[in-house]
C-alpha cells in the first residue's frame, strides 16, 4: 500500500472527516458500480452504497492493514450486497405469501356464494 493511502487511512481511523471524505471520493464510483450489478434498480443501487460507507465508517478503526484497504471496502460492499439480496427475495416471498392467502380468500368468499345458489 503507497505511504499516501495508508496516512489517509491513519488519518480517517483516527476521526479526520476530511481523510475520510477523500477515501468516500477515491472509491464511490467503483462502489456505486459494484451496487448497479447486484440490483437491477438504481434507487436500490444507492441504498447499497450509502449502507456500504456507513458501514465503513463505522468499522474503520477496526482496519489493521492485514489487507489492502480496497479489498476490505469491496469485503464490506459485497456483504451488503448479499445482505439486501437475501432481504428482498424474502418481501417478495412474503407479497407471494400474501397475494396467494388473498386468492384463497377470495376463492372461499366465491365458492360459499355459489352454494348459497
Amino acid at each position: 500500500m503507497a505511504q499516501d493511502g495508508y496516512n489517509l487511512i491513519k488519518e480517517a481511523q483516527a476521526g479526520n472527516k476530511d481523510a475520510f471524505e477523500v477515501l468516500v471520493k477515491k472509491y464511490d464510483r467503483k462502489v456505486l458500480t459494484l451496487a448497479l450489478r447486484c440490483t437491477c434498480s438504481e434507487e436500490d443501487a444507492k441504498d447499497i452504497y450509502q449502507e456500504v460507507f456507513i458501514r465503513v465508517y463505522r468499522s474503520l478503526p477496526k482496519f489493521e492493514f492485514k489487507s489492502e484497504f480496497s479489498t476490505w471496502l469491496f469485503g464490506i460492499a459485497t456483504n451488503v450486497c448479499l445482505t439486501m439480496s437475501k432481504e428482498q427475495v424474502n418481501i417478495k416471498q412474503l407479497m407471494h405469501s400474501k397475494a396467494s392467502i388473498l386468492m384463497t380468500r377470495r376463492v372461499l368468499r366465491r365458492y360459499r356464494s355459489l352454494a348459497m345458489i
